[in-house]
């Protein structure tokens, strides 16, 4: 039996329905092992947490710089500390934001789709094959960047432009698009007819 581990980002709910509801769509239509590996470990926050406290008052944008430090910091965690990470077996990755990160570092030789991934960004080694990866896009996500040499996907899902006002609700978009379902299940169904 195929088996998917999907890596979600930093902002992973567990008790989330959003993500349990994507999770049961692709079991469903691709009969595969599909779940959940949460890497996240307990001392994530405590080598960092202090570096996004904004202590100067005539910073605008409190809210946006924190997050903004706190996705950057947690990139920086998952590349130095990747390697202490143990990530289940499977055939295929589906890795969002950090995830996608770290489905790129630790599982090259597999096969990965990534979603809202930095790793344009990331300045490693990624080994990249463009038979073997799909990269999607939401068209807002300030987070997510296309990657050179293989298949980006992209894709929008703005209510009355929500997204476009808003662009960090772009970057939890992946789990509810029914365009990002069908494009992962066209890209299993070709992986598996390979």
């Amino acid at each position: 039996m195929l088996k998917i581990v999907v890596l979600p980002g930093v902002g992973f709910n567990e008790y989330d329905k959003t993500y349990h509801k994507f999770i049961k769509t692709l079991q469903e239509r691709t009969k595969a092992n599909v779940g959940f590996f949460n890497w996240m470990h307990d001392s994530h926050c405590e080598s960092h947490c202090d570096k996004h406290i904004l202590k100067d008052n005539n910073l605008r944008g409190k809210f946006f710089r924190r997050w903004v430090s706190e996705i950057i910091l947690d990139f920086q965690s998952v590349i130095l500390k990747s390697d202490k990470i143990k990530i289940p077996e499977a055939e295929i990755y589906i890795g969002h934001s950090a995830g996608s990160i770290l489905a790129l570092n630790k599982k090259p030789e597999k096969k990965i789709i990534s979603m809202g991934s930095p790793a344009h960004l990331i300045a490693t080694d990624f080994k990249l094959d463009r038979e073997r990866m799909l990269n999607i896009i939401h068209k807002n996500d300030p987070i997510a960047y296309p990657i050179e040499g293989i298949e980006n996907f992209f894709f929008d899902s703005s209510i009355l432009g929500v997204s476009k006002y808003l662009p960090l609700s772009a970057h939890s978009e992946y789990w509810k698009s029914k365009k990002v379902i069908d494009k992962i299940l066209k890209q299993i169904r070709k992986w598996e007819n390979d």
